[in-house]
């Protein structure tokens, strides 16, 4: 089967009343399935062969008495990607009592979707997707000829592996405003480097001219395309989206062209230049890479249109060419597909102007970026990468009150441990042979376990996981030097930002040894708390042999005394400043609190937290959230809070938040406005600011310990595993609150200077207050 091929199966079956409703469903590498002409499963979630998902489907509310359809459009990728896997044997299965996959079922090629090999490429990687070449006039089911299916055997779908999270939900989104209007001039087609699906190439570098008159509006969006010259309409649909654009086409002529391309951002902190210009177009490449965009031939008369494939998006481009007649439109939108995100949790903070912005602005960017997985970005990669997600969950957790996206990047990484020990940092994926297998950013699965345990309070998990982490921290250790310092030549630190050693010479980094000396901690909890307490006491020993030597890294001299250093030479000691490097050494606990103040206080030493100089910036967002509770666990507060708004202000009134937080010629160009890993202020605002952490597995018994960030009241509700949790610290009048969940009770630390000079407390249904 060549790349890039579209197949429809069908078949006709009947159910009644007494018989169960539920399916069972999977698809090698994605599909789609209708009931009766209703969308029922927009997509599969991702899997490497042989372990395939099977989705269990409730039809209750597709099927009817007697005679039923059922339709699957299934997608074959084929083609080695950076971030997804390509497949392993092309096919779809259905079990139930009423329906399965046998040889009564009928096939056809899906005649409307061009079958051409054009892969997107970008950021030097291949991407999962590829452009939609669509025909609509081809879509008559009665014109093809259906053959019998065949019954076959896979040895990729020897493991299937039952999905554990709910159904994507799908919602309809309209645009919020037209942006602009008008006519196009596109360059010759001849000049396309990519003849079959030449979208973006064509408007990248067309001749835009703003013309209102060349489409009809009515609210915020175009109820009518104008016949004659080429012709384009930018819509804004105010924050990016994920899903599958849907058109409601009222009237058009047969033959008439739509393309469609997608853009997330309108200005480029990076690059400092505008990217949606005044004429309301963009380079649509940007995004994703080249070649990008969908296009659509349409049927004559009345058509509802939904394109298979995902995109994201804020501003929809679309391009008419060929209109011989207007082209009467019905609704433009997109129907969503994310992971249920419901916002239980809330922040407020009085006479903070910006905070709610902000808080809005993380929670798109954290709902967006939540599929089948914790993805980075939907737009771009796609890709579940560890470094990011064991943040993002406590997110989830903390504001949407959701565990299982957590519990499948577990089972992905471990179905993917490399022969080695080894853990594949963006899992389930067939980046190269290999995989991407970066130490310091693989560890991270380690403190995602430590969070599954802390909040369910379930040991199942860590027995089953436990050989997988005894096997990574047997390769870790064998990636140490003599003194039990980690010199593995695969780490990331903080990302193209921090100095980075020459191992060649004996040079070591810090960033890698604190996560490696924090996750050793977390994984000796683990240990203890099912009883394997000869591992737990090997990696205590190695352990305390990291916190005895990572002294070294702690510069004793010059202008920059007291800080951790990036690298240390045994040459030079300690050399490379930067936040990241504090900040780590700070968060895992190698420094005792006095020390800790001290590093902290040099390494973000303006009001606002900058650093001085020849201390660089942290650059992943993931140390936005270290940073900040760091500063905040050390009687830093206000500080914490104005570096807060240096760092993110900048992305107000409606963002992006950005992929890095550094710009420069070495970061790379940042052309998506999905980044969820930025969002993770949100888990600071909940267990630092309000004060709630866990403090016993299973989440019985919680820590309160609200900090003083300088805002003089702040309010909000915060999930933990017993329910939600509802917090009010009036700073300026020192008065307290705080309302438990059921069967939760709570250590409470709160400042000695509140009224009466004393912690006084009395019951308050449930919950406490002073």
């Amino acid at each position: 089967l060549t790349p890039n091929t579209w197949t429809y199966f069908k078949k006709s079956f009947r159910w009644d009343a007494s018989q169960p409703t539920k399916i069972l469903f999977s698809a090698d590498p994605t599909a789609r399935l209708w009931v009766n002409g209703r969308v029922v499963l927009t997509r599969v979630m991702r899997f490497v062969s042989p372990q395939i998902t099977v989705e269990e489907i409730d039809l209750a509310g597709y099927l009817q008495e007697g005679r039923n359809s059922i339709v699957v459009l299934h997608h074959w990728w084929g083609v080695p990607t950076f971030q997804r896997s390509r497949g392993g044997s092309p096919g779809i299965a259905i079990h139930g009592d009423f329906l399965k996959t046998d040889s009564t079922w009928l096939w056809r090629n899906a005649d409307e979707f061009l079958n051409h090999s054009h892969q997107t490429i970008g950021g030097n990687a291949q991407r999962i997707r590829f452009p939609v070449i669509m025909d609509a006039r081809l879509m008559d089911s009665d014109r093809a000829k259906w053959a019998k299916a065949v019954a076959v055997r896979s040895e990729a779908w020897s493991h299937p592996v039952l999905k554990e999270t709910p159904p994507l939900t799908r919602k309809e989104e309209f645009p919020v405003r037209v942006v602009a209007v008008g006519t196009v001039t596109p360059p010759p087609l001849a000049e396309a480097p990519h003849p079959a699906a030449p979208v973006s190439w064509l408007v990248k570098h067309s001749c835009y001219k703003k013309d209102f008159a060349r489409a009809k509006e009515e609210g915020d969006s175009l109820t009518k395309l104008q016949p004659g010259k080429d012709g384009y309409a930018t819509l804004d649909f105010g924050k990016p989206l994920h899903g599958y654009l849907r058109l409601e086409i009222l009237d058009a002529p047969a033959g008439a062209v739509l393309d469609f391309t997608y853009g997330e951002i309108h200005y480029d902190l990076h690059a400092e230049k505008q990217v949606l210009l005044d004429d309301g177009s963009f380079d649509p490449e940007l995004t994703v890479g080249t070649p990008f965009g969908d296009r659509i031939t349409l049927r004559e008369g009345p058509q509802i249109l939904e394109i298979p494939e995902e995109r994201t998006w804020r501003w929809l481009m679309i391009t008419w060419r060929n209109a011989t007649a207007p082209i009467d439109i019905g609704s433009i939108s997109i129907m969503t597909s994310q992971h249920p995100a419901p916002e239980l949790g809330s922040f407020s903070a009085t006479g903070q102007r910006d905070i709610p912005k902000l808080v809005e602005l993380c929670l798109d960017h954290a709902k967006v970026t939540m599929s089948d997985a914790y993805v980075d970005t939907p737009g771009r990669e796609d890709a579940q990468w560890l470094e990011d997600i064991q943040h993002r969950a406590q997110l989830a957790a903390q504001w949407f009150g959701d565990t299982a996206l957590r519990q499948v990047t577990l089972r992905h990484t471990v179905e993917q441990q490399t022969a080695s020990g080894r853990f594949r940092v963006f899992p389930p994926e067939d980046y190269e042979e290999q995989g991407l297998q970066t130490l310091d950013w693989g560890i991270v699965w380690i403190g995602i376990l430590y969070d599954d345990w802390m909040w369910t309070g379930e040991t199942a998990r860590l027995r089953k996981y436990f050989p997988n982490l005894v096997r990574f921290l047997d390769v870790a250790h064998s990636q140490t030097n003599s003194e039990g310092l980690l010199v593995d030549r695969t780490c990331m630190t903080d990302l193209r930002c921090a100095l980075r050693a020459n191992l060649n010479n004996g040079e070591i980094e810090s960033i890698p040894n604190a996560w490696y000396y924090g996750f050793l901690k977390n994984a000796i909890t683990l240990a203890e708390a099912i009883g394997k307490q000869n591992p737990a006491n090997e990696w205590l020993r190695r352990a305390e042999r990291v916190r005895k030597e990572f002294p070294r890294f702690i510069n004793q001299a010059g202008p920059t005394k007291g800080l951790v250093s990036e690298v240390w030479s045994p040459v030079a000691g300690p050399r490379g400043f930067g936040q990241a490097a504090s900040v780590s050494a700070v968060f895992h606990g190698l420094l005792t609190p006095g020390a800790s103040i001290k590093v902290l206080e040099a390494a973000f030493a303006a009001k606002d937290g900058s650093p001085p100089r020849g201390v660089h910036r942290w650059n992943n967002p993931t140390y936005a959230y270290r940073a900040l509770r760091c500063l905040s666990d050390h009687g830093l507060g206000k500080k914490a809070a104005a570096h807060f708004l240096e760092r993110y202000r900048p992305y107000l009134p409606d963002g992006p938040l950005p992929e890095y937080f550094i710009p420069g010629a070495g970061q790379p160009h940042d052309p998506t406005g999905s980044h969820g890993w930025a969002a993770v202020p949100l888990v600071w605002l909940h267990d630092t600011v309000l004060g709630v952490r866990i403090a016993r597995p299973g989440g019985a018994k919680l820590t309160w310990t609200p900090v003083n960030v300088g805002w003089k009241e702040v309010y909000g509700t915060t999930m933990t595993p017993r329910g939600l949790c509802t917090v009010k610290a009036d700073w300026k009048r020192q008065r307290f609150s705080l309302q438990l969940p059921p069967g939760c009770s709570a250590d409470i630390t709160l400042p000695a200077n509140n009224r009466s000079g004393a912690k006084t407390w009395r019951n308050v249904r449930g919950g406490f207050e002073s």
